[in-house]
Order: C-alpha cells, then sequence, then structure tokens
C-alpha cells in the first residue's frame, strides 16, 4: 500500500531542531533522554536508525528537505543566511495545489523571514530576527500576553551558547508549547472538506538550552555518561567561564553537566509536546487517517569528541531521528536500517497527497515503512563550513568522510563502533580504497575540481551558495548563470 493507492490523506510533519540521532530512549544507545511520546509513534510506525542530514546546519538542511534536492541541486553546501529561497517547487506548494490545505507553525528559516512556499497558513517563529520591522508571531504574542516583561532567550543574547537559561516563566508561554497549541488552533480551525498537511517546527533543542525549570531540575539528576571522545579527537583549550559557542570548545565538568542536562531536558520538553500533538488526533479521530513524521535538520555533538554544534559529517553531527508513523493499521514497529536523508521526504510527502516533487533527487520511503530495505543504497552528504569542506558517504555499515580542503579522511565501521569514535582508515586499506573510488564516481562531474584523472583531489572547497540563488533565480532555471 502506497500514497497512490487511496485518496490524499492528512499529514502532520514534526521537524525539531539539532535532536541528535540517538538522543531517543528507544536508541537504546546510553544516552540520558527520555522520549516515552516518541518511542510510542516509533512503535505504532517505523524508525530509520540511519537517517542523515544532507548537509547538517540549518539553512542547507531545511532547503534539502524543502525541494527534495541533493545540497549542490539546491543551490547550497553550507551555511549563508539573508540569500533568497526562490524555488519553484516545494513539497508544500505541490500538496497545496493539488488540494491539502497546507499549515506551517513554528520555525522555517526562509528568506525573507515570512517567505511561505507554499504554506496557506503561517504562525511563525524564528529565533534570529533579522528583517527590519518583521517580528515573529510568537515574539509579538508573547510581548502582548506578558506586557512587554517576558522576553524569549534566543533574543537575549544567547542563540547559540551552551550556557544554559532554564525557563522560569509560565510554562504556557514557552515558544515550544505555543507552537503546539498554534498547531491544535489551526487543526481546530481546518478546512473540513480538504486533507491537511501540517507542518510544526519546534526550535528547541537547538539553543539557547532553556528548557521549563522542573524539567531541567529533573535532568541535573538522572546520572549521564558524558560526552564520547574518540581516537580521532585533538582536545581544545579548557574554557574556564563565559557563553562560549566555539564548535571546539571544552567545559569543565559542571558546566559540561548542566549544559548536556539543558539539552536533554529541552528534547524532553519537545517530546511532550509532540504527545499533545499525538492525543489530540487520537481523541479527534484524525490519527486513523493521518501520516506522521518525527525529525530534526541536523544533530548536536553535546561535547562528544570535545565538539559542539554541527556542520561536520560525523554522525553525532549529521545523525538524525526519523520515525515515520503511518495511518493506522499500516505498520508497527518496524526498524529499518536503509541509509536516507532529509531529501527523501519531500520526495514521499508528495507520493502521499497522490502527486509528484519535479526536480527532486529524494526517493519514496513509503516501501521502507512497511518493511522492506535496500541494501545496496549509499547516501551522499556535503558541509563548507568555516575552512573545511566535508563531504561523506554511508551504507548500512560504513561512514567514509573526506574533507575536501585538507585531503583528510576517516573511516568507520557503525556496526562495532556507531558513535564513530575509531577512525580505520590507517587500518582498512581496501575498504579505504572502495569508498575513495565511491566518492570520486559521485563527484566526477562537479566543476570545484574535485576529482582529477579519476581520483580525489584535495585543495577544492564547494560554494556555500551558488550564484542562481544570489541572484534571486531557482539553481535548476535554465535562464539561471552556471
Amino acid at each position: 500500500m502506497n500514497g497512490m493507492d487511496t485518496p490524499p490523506r492528512n499529514i502532520v510533519v514534526i521537524l525539531s531542531d539539532q535532536w541528535r540521532w540517538d538522543a531517543l530512549s528507544c536508541a537504546r544507545q546510553g544516552s540520558t533522554a527520555s522520549t516515552p511520546f516518541t518511542d510510542q509513534l516509533a512503535a505504532e510506525g517505523c524508525r530509520f536508525i540511519n537517517a542523515c542530514s544532507p548537509s547538517p546546519s540549518c539553512i542547507p538542511a531545511r532547503a534539502c528537505f524543502a525541494t527534495g534536492r541533493t545540497p549542490v541541486r539546491a543551490g547550497r553546501c553550507g551555511y549563508v543566511e539573508s540569500q533568497p529561497w526562490p524555488y519553484r517547487h516545494t513539497w508544500m506548494s505541490r500538496l497545496r495545489e493539488h488540494g491539502h490545505q497546507t499549515i506551517g507553525i513554528g520555525k522555517t528559516h526562509f528568506h525573507p523571514m515570512r517567505a511561505r512556499l507554499g504554506f496557506e497558513e503561517l504562525r511563525l517563529y524564528e529565533a534570529m530576527q533579522r528583517d527590519p520591522g518583521v517580528a515573529s508571531d510568537y515574539h509579538q504574542w508573547l510581548r502582548e500576553v506578558s506586557g512587554g516583561t517576558v522576553q524569549d532567550v534566543a533574543l537575549q543574547g544567547f542563540p547559540n551558547s551552551w550556557v544554559p537559561r532554564p525557563w522560569t516563566h509560565r510554562r504556557d508561554w514557552h515558544c515550544t508549547e505555543w507552537m503546539t497549541r498554534e498547531a491544535i488552533t489551526q487543526l481546530e480551525r481546518r478546512d473540513p472538506t480538504r486533507p491537511f498537511a501540517l507542518y510544526v517546527g519546534y526550535h528547541r533543542p537547538h539553543p539557547p538550552m532553556d528548557p521549563p525549570q522542573d524539567i531541567y531540575e529533573r535532568f541535573l539528576a538522572v546520572e549521564d555518561p558524558g560526552p564520547r571522545i574518540g581516537d580521532h579527537c585533538e582536545r581544545s583549550p579548557e574554557v574556564a567561564t563565559g557563553a562560549s559557542n566555539g564548535p571546539r570548545t571544552c567545559l569543565r565538568a559542571d558546566d559540561l553537566r548542566r549544559a548536556r542536562a539543558a539539552y536533554f531536558a529541552s528534547i524532553a520538553h519537545v517530546d511532550e509536546q509532540i504527545g499533545q500533538l499525538h492525543w489530540y488526533l487520537h481523541r479527534t479521530g484524525l490519527l486513523r487517517d493521518t501520516w506522521i513524521v518525527v525529525t530534526s535538520d541536523h544533530g548536536e555533538f553535546l561535547g562528544d569528541h570535545h565538539r559542539w554544534h554541527k556542520f561536520s559529517l560525523h554522525r553525532d553531527s549529521a545523525g538524525i531521528p526519523l520515525i515515520i508513523r503511518p495511518p493506522e493499521g499500516e505498520a508497527r514497529g518496524i526498524t529499518c536500517r536503509t541509509p536516507v536523508d532529509l531529501s527523501d521526504l519531500g520526495t514521499t510527502l508528495c507520493r502521499w497527497a497522490g502527486t509528484d516533487l519535479p526536480d527532486a533527487d529524494g526517493r519514496d520511503l513509503t516501501e521502507l515503512v512497511h518493511g522492506a530495505e535496500d541494501p545496496a543504497r549509499i547516501i551522499h552528504g556535503e558541509h563548507a563550513h568555516f575552512s573545511g569542506n566535508e563531504h561523506a558517504l554511508r551504507d548500512r555499515r560504513w561512514t567514509y568522510i573526506w574533507d575536501s580542503v585538507t585531503g583528510e579522511e576517516r573511516l568507520f565501521d557503525r556496526d562495532a563502533d556507531a558513535h564513530e569514535g575509531h577512525d580505520l582508515s590507517g587500518k582498512q586499506p581496501a575498504e579505504l580504497a572502495r569508498w575513495r573510488e565511491h566518492l570520486a564516481a559521485r563527484l566526477a562531474d562537479r566543476p570545484e575540481g574535485f576529482v582529477v584523472n579519476g581520483a580525489l583531489r584535495s585543495g577544492s572547497c564547494s560554494e556555500s551558495v551558488s550564484a542562481a540563488i544570489r541572484s534571486g533565480r531557482d539553481p535548476l532555471d535554465a535562464a539561471a548563470p552556471a
């Protein structure tokens, strides 16, 4: 059974921000995560254990998610702000064209800030207010209900800090709970003659680390195994104080414990809200005919390997949760090992709506949701950041990472080393050569010169944002400059 065999069904997509792949209690990877409501969705559907971000930072990942394209064909191979989103086709626009009422709640990270890209209704949260004179709906609402006395922590200089700032105000004023209420309100106001496609973009657990005080205290009391440090790591200088947001920051033990507790508490808070949405769908009878997707745009190092935040193709940064719960009676408790990424979701969502997504690169995941596997599939990811440019290939077992600037290589066997702590590039020469050949074949036609005479060549970097995007054109527009 798939989306083309039945009338269009309702769709709920929950895209949290910076939720790492193993931060699910059902993942059983030794973290302190507590996610009972998301675990329930996994038990009622399919969990993809090898899901990844194709370009692990907010903007390029979301462009791939919206368009179903690879980073290079979406024109975004790295994080660059304030560039247009001129895409001719997104999964939201296609679903709206084919009869779905499309509703967007929360974070989008589009530019300009209130661009809709196919959302018929939009209730916006953005942590970074970059368009002068334009405010997100949440911040306008918070000013009104609090009389201007309460402010989002993200607007107080902590948008990427590891320093916890627990929320001590009314719980229902927190942005995470506001998004859930807005989602339910929009469903209550929906057109009952049309199927709906609801997107909920929770900003947390992305910093600021501001979970409600009671949840934070609960996680402070939990014994945390602490970060994992691989044999490929270089230790950064110790940082004693300060609201650091550096990607190589090493924290003192107490600071590290508090930061990690705040992160897992933020996930628990999001999980509670997922439970609220699930309960609303259940008690209204909508759950019987609704697809639910829970995922994230990228992961978070969280101190593992002496690193924080994202930007890397390492699993803790690029790996994401992905759970798909079909309408009732179609699949239950399936674990899929096939590697997938966010570009697959646009294709899949359109298929459920009985249409397609033009120019997409992703594959339809519906058969995998119902128990199929694709043992031959290999996915490619890339990200240009700071002074580096990583490319990665993944199959069901191996991860190969190559920095196209420095030429550094890493090879990991995830069956034996789920957290990619032991670099095998110097111990498995035949396996390393096989993956070099795979990547060279993938990059052979790229204009950056990643491949010369059939072999990988270091010293080149992906263009973070294409010339077409900068000019306001879709990168696939034939009139756009090459």
